[in-house]
């Protein structure tokens, strides 16, 4: 098949530092091109998705691709309107989330446009399948996914929790951080600008490290004794997979039931209650390598390109007529 795999037109693919969307577009590519398809990947930094459209066209009109497979709400929306066989896939959080503001109202507002005109319509997590199903005339589940090979495992002996994500009160940070007691904990992000938000993890004792290399996050995970993701504001955590893969044990939300099991590569928090899991965790040191090593098979198992590229084909073949 000839594939074209859309971009934002916001940040390079692949990614230098950030940039989950980039990420999974970039792996996607590579997971194509050794199954023997035909992939380019069309992506030009304009710094404004609304810029990019007009090249993104002209460039689908020149490659005449069988499949169009495009990851952000205003591109899909503008796509799938204008052209057939487009595959989308929501990356986007506000499916399930609570009190958004102007702009996730809008972006979802978009989703919802491209999920009754696509082709196909992917999810990452069943969470937002069950609320986008009602719209979308195609709909499927494909998990995300990551190269468990490109992380190293953990040593779990630095003695810290550690979160990765951007620097944001909706990732819930300060849940765990009121909590936290004597067990440091380190929180390694992109800055948004929330200075108030930014101090308020410093003044409950956070390390915080902002604007992190890719270097450096690798570095924190592979010395980390538990990764806990509070947040409540996820589709599906990439970052969530990287420890995962890094072989650490995660204390998550229910917003991560797809990726953590209860009790066996980490616990589930109901509400706010970080701190007795994470103890738990931090004390129990035959606990702490058991449940990450579960990680660490699970994300091969199951989470891998290998596992989920796959299906991701098969939407493509059905799309085709050809499945």
């Amino acid at each position: 098949m000839r594939i074209a795999l859309v971009g934002a037109g916001l940040l390079p693919i692949p990614p230098i530092g950030y940039g989950a969307v980039e990420r999974h577009i970039w792996e996607l590519s590579q997971h194509l091109a050794r199954r023997g398809h035909e992939v380019h990947i069309l992506n030009r930094v304009f710094g404004s998705e609304y810029r990019f459209i007009p090249w993104v066209l002209g460039q689908l009109r020149a490659l005449k691709p069988e499949i169009v497979h495009v990851h952000t709400s205003a591109l899909g929306a503008a796509l799938s309107l204008l052209l057939d066989s487009v595959v989308f896939t929501s990356h986007n959080p506000a499916w399930t989330a609570e009190g958004l503001d102007l702009l996730s109202r809008w972006g979802l507002t978009l989703e919802k446009v491209v999920a009754r005109r696509a082709s196909a319509f992917i999810t990452l997590d069943e969470r937002t399948l069950e609320r986008a199903q009602a719209y979308a005339a195609h709909p499927y589940v494909v998990h995300g996914a990551i190269d468990a090979s490109q992380w190293d495992v953990s040593s779990l002996d630095g003695g810290y929790a550690l979160s990765v994500g951007k620097v944001d009160k909706r990732k819930g940070f300060h849940k765990f951080a009121e909590q936290r007691g004597d067990i440091p904990y380190i929180v390694a992000g992109k800055s948004v600008g929330d200075v108030a938000y930014e101090n308020r993890l410093r003044d409950l004792g956070v390390q915080l490290e902002l604007n992190p290399s890719d270097h450096r996050v690798r570095q924190l995970l592979s010395r980390a004794s538990v990764y806990v993701h509070p947040s409540e504001f996820d589709a599906f955590s990439l970052a969530v997979l990287e420890a995962m893969a890094s072989g650490l044990p995660v204390v998550a939300s229910e917003v991560c039931r797809e990726q953590v099991l209860d009790g066996v590569n980490g616990f589930l928090v109901e509400g706010d209650a970080y701190i007795e899991p994470v103890r738990r965790l931090a004390e129990d040191s035959v606990l702490r390598r058991r449940m990450g090593k579960k990680s660490r098979e699970r994300v091969v198992r199951n989470f891998s390109w290998d596992a989920v590229g796959d299906s991701i084909i098969v939407v493509y073949q059905k799309v085709l007529g050809l499945a």
